[in-house]
């Protein structure tokens, strides 16, 4: 069997017993964008590994700056989540993420950092270019 990328594979999908104990939960709802919950989904079922989560300030800018994250591990592009409004978590809360398409409960965010992303940054380091043509510049860009 090919070793997965950092030497482990994460699988983060949560059991029906979990699911309905973080349903009962009552935990703020915090509305994403189809891309972040297939992200999501991609960090739940290993195919980000060895990310466990979406990345901390830190590792986005290890992964912007040098193209590894803190462990070494070689990684390229940002796996992050862009919030319209900040302001109504905190930091070590437990969220349910809602996939603002359909109002589908997607995943349980540890926050773990609150950050504001540099979005010029982010774009000429990852992408090469500030140019608003390129498709994953305007991504950036078209995120709070």
């Amino acid at each position: 069997m090919v070793q997965p990328h950092g030497g482990k594979l994460v699988n983060r999908m949560a059991s029906e017993e979990e699911k309905n104990f973080y349903l009962s939960q009552n935990l703020k709802k915090v509305f994403i964008e189809k891309d972040e919950a297939l992200d999501a989904e991609k960090i739940a079922i290993g195919s980000f590994s060895p990310l466990e989560g979406f990345m901390t300030e830190k590792e986005l800018l290890s992964v912007c700056r040098e193209m590894k994250l803190p462990s070494g591990h070689i990684w390229s592009i940002p796996i992050i989540i862009q919030i319209d409004d900040i302001s109504q978590i905190k930091n070590e809360e437990k969220v349910l993420l809602v996939d603002k398409t359909d109002n589908k409960p997607i995943a349980v965010l540890n926050v773990e950092d609150i950050y504001r992303l540099n979005k010029k940054e982010i774009a000429n380091t990852v992408f090469g270019t500030l140019d608003e043509n390129h498709p994953g510049v305007k991504r950036v860009y078209q995120k709070r």
